[in-house]
């Protein structure tokens, strides 16, 4: 029961930090991006060593990158607009911390 408990509260609160990282940088997270962020967590909560904010906030910076290195690529030759640089993608979340755990 303790381990439940402990899931369901980390997987809420990885939740909780990762809109509130979003939007204490103006990021705007749909529904598809939460969904995929709500798999990650799920999948994290599952092995014994799931950890703390700190995944939260290196999955949020990887996707970060993600997304920069995603926009570079796209708008070669083009400005960038204020719109882009505030949404991300579900794709920008495909980032090496997840992987990491699915291939422990």
């Amino acid at each position: 029961m303790d381990f439940l408990f402990s899931s369901i509260s980390f997987y809420n609160k990885s939740l909780k930090i990762l809109e509130l990282m979003a939007e204490k940088n103006q990021y705007k997270l749909n529904e598809e991006v939460i969904e995929k962020c709500k798999f990650i967590f799920r999948n994290q909560c599952k092995g014994k060593d799931f950890g703390n904010g700190r995944f939260v906030r290196n999955l949020f910076e990887q996707a970060q990158m993600k997304q920069s290195n995603r926009l570079i690529q796209q708008k070669v030759n083009t400005e960038i607009a204020k719109e882009d640089l505030l949404n991300f993608e579900v794709s920008d979340f495909d980032v090496n911390i997840e992987k990491e755990k699915h291939e422990k």
